[in-house]
């Protein structure tokens, strides 16, 4: 990569970026917090909330009212002393340096791409690959008018193409994120869909095995990303309400009941609005045949998803592995003995799902018994070994992670995430504390986990052995 931004342009180019619309807009449309050094996290943070806070009300944020709502974050305070004593220079100098480095990392990235394509034996591709980015790329403007000359016969089929194929080319090479944030910048990204990686989140009955399937889902609509939630228990209405809790930010009750004011309609009628706008896209989907849906039915689902939209999912939530067949093993698919087996097995066939379609897959199970004295510990953790499908489970999944949480931290609504199994990424092993907000159907809440602080956020740990059956994990 090349020179990184270093702390004195960050803080004038983002004193600029609070007080003038204009750069603001730029800074929304070209620069990435994944751009900014992971030294500088304060930034980061500031960066994602004033975008949000601009796409929600188009009004220019606060710097205040941030400093404000992560009064406890150290990293963020000190960025926002760092800008608040910035100099305000001249916005065309730091433009063109913006501009420039932009430049120069879209360059670093592309030139891994091209090497990469090339030596895969893809040299063809990665010929033509070189010479449509470097145009773009050399064609960059920060100060763009963001017009373009169209011809209206000329253009037609090439523009048609285009919007057919709009959403997945918008998603193609990118991850499908996890909706927390500590977990999205240690698997920098997510799932990636062009690998087909999986997913599998283990938790105890009530914990939130599918409160938290329906927010990764969520998170991964809201990017662009089309995603298919498959309920194997429940009805399709109230996965579909629950959804609904989400984004509408309401609760079950008044979702279920028809109990919203007047003023929270408003607020609902343009979000869907702007839901409409860009194409979101989450689909539920409830099997209706009596007994457990079957691997080849999830395939046959996907490809008729195709026949609806022009396109496969990219994303797709399956809730539980528990409840699925092989569809392939009457043995393994009805005798309790081999419920491990099939699991396994399960497992399998959904990896080739996932690298056939190219596709992301999450998906949650059930805990076996856990002794109270392991789950009622906030320094103990459960692990892959509590599962039915036992250790070798997890062999098909890129990401495993655990919920965990104790009677007291449930009435304080936190929640420690486990990285039971991390693949390529040094993760393994972390513990993540988060808060949570069931009651509005929210896996994370965003606000109140960041108040607790970055150096009680995450943990590293280690494992003890307590039994062959009995293996935890204690946090230091």
């Amino acid at each position: 990569m090349g020179t990184k931004l270093n702390p004195n342009f960050m803080a004038e180019l983002f004193k600029l970026m609070f007080g003038s619309r204009p750069i603001m807009e730029i800074c929304k449309k070209h620069l990435n917090y994944t751009l900014i050094p992971k030294e500088l996290s304060g930034y980061k943070f500031i960066l994602r909330d004033c975008f949000e806070q601009f796409e929600r009300t188009s009004k220019l944020p606060s710097l205040g009212v941030i400093a404000q709502k992560f009064d406890d974050n150290e990293s963020i305070q000190q960025a926002v002393t760092e800008i608040k004593n910035a100099e305000l220079v001249d916005a065309e100098i730091i433009i063109d340096q913006l501009e420039n480095y932009i430049k120069d990392t879209e360059f670093q990235i592309l030139s891994k791409r091209v090497h990469d394509l090339y030596e895969s034996g893809k040299k063809e591709e990665s010929i033509q690959l070189n010479a449509d980015e470097s145009k773009r790329i050399l064609s960059l403007s920060l100060r763009d008018a963001g017009g373009k000359f169209m011809h209206v016969f000329k253009d037609f089929k090439e523009i048609y193409e285009r919007n057919r194929h709009t959403v997945i080319e918008e998603v193609t090479g990118l991850k499908v994120p996890f909706g927390i944030d500590a977990l999205d910048e240690l698997s920098n990204g997510g799932m990636d869909t062009e690998i087909g990686d999986l997913a599998l989140w283990i938790m105890r009955s009530g914990v939130g095995k599918s409160t938290v399937l329906r927010w990764v889902g969520m998170n991964s609509c809201l990017l662009g990303i089309p995603t298919l939630h498959i309920p194997l228990e429940g009805s399709a209405l109230s996965a579909y309400n629950k959804y609904s809790q989400i984004w509408t930010h309401q609760s079950y009750r008044n979702i279920v009941r028809g109990n919203i004011s007047e003023e929270d309609w408003k607020k609902i009628n343009r979000t869907l609005n702007e839901m409409e706008h860009w194409g979101r896209e989450l689909e539920v989907y409830s099997f209706e045949k009596f007994g457990e849906p079957s691997v080849l039915d999830v395939r046959n689902l996907i490809l008729e998803y195709e026949k609806i939209h022009g396109h496969k999912p990219k994303h797709v939530v399956i809730d539980s592995l528990d409840l699925l067949k092989t569809g392939m093993n009457n043995k393994l698919d009805n005798d309790p003995a081999y419920i491990k087996y099939k699991l396994q097995k399960c497992a399998q066939l959904l990896k080739n799902i996932a690298v056939e379609f190219k596709l992301a897959i999450s998906l949650a199970t059930q805990t076996g018994d856990v002794p109270m004295e392991i789950w009622n510990d906030p320094d103990k953790v459960i692990d892959r070994s509590y599962t039915e499908g036992d250790r070798t489970l997890v062999k098909p999944f890129s990401f495993v992670f655990t919920g965990n949480r104790t009677l007291l931290e449930a009435k304080q609504n936190f929640l420690r995430i486990f990285w039971d199994k991390a693949r390529d990424y040094q993760s393994q092993g972390l513990t993540v504390k988060i808060v949570t907000d069931f009651d509005h159907g929210r896996f994370y809440d965003k606000i109140e986990t960041l108040n607790l602080g970055e150096a009680a956020t995450i943990a590293g740990g280690k494992k003890e052995k307590k039994s062959k059956k009995n293996e935890v994990v204690e946090q230091v």
